[in-house]
């Protein structure tokens, strides 16, 4: 009796790991739908006139806050 051939595998192909992640029309649909949903929310809660009156008075570095919780980069 002969050796059974091992099946060979077929090469990584990137693009068809891609294609295959993509999102249907649907989910894309959906997706918008859902962040016209919260940019409109965030409209209505005045988010973007509380970030003009915010910019420049709040300085966010992630050293400083990882010192400031005593984690810091030693």
């Amino acid at each position: 009796m002969g050796r059974k051939k091992e099946p060979v595998a077929a090469p990584f192909d990137p693009w068809a790991e891609y294609e295959r992640m993509q999102l249907t029309p649907e989910q894309k649909r959906a997706a918008r739908e859902e962040s016209e949903k919260l940019a409109k929310q965030a409209a209505r809660d005045g988010v973007w006139e509380l970030f003009l009156e915010l910019e420049g008075k709040v300085h966010l570095d992630m050293d400083d806050l990882r010192r400031a919780r005593g984690k810091g980069e030693d």
